[in-house]
């Protein structure tokens, strides 16, 4: 978790706070794998659903 820290420039215990603050609102833990990987392909679908290439 430092290491993480360390690479964002931020605080570990502000790491903690946004990984808290995103279990909370979206009921995934993004500390387990699973959940981090459902989030990450979440994210990567809504990029590509508002990008150019599926625009009508």
């Amino acid at each position: 978790m430092q290491q993480t820290a360390d690479d964002l420039f931020i605080h570990r215990n502000t790491l903690i706070y946004r990984l808290s603050k995103i279990e909370k609102a979206t009921g995934y833990n993004p500390k387990r794998f699973k959940d981090a990987l459902t989030l990450q392909l979440v994210l990567w679908s809504d990029k590509k659903l508002k990008s150019e290439e599926f625009a009508y």
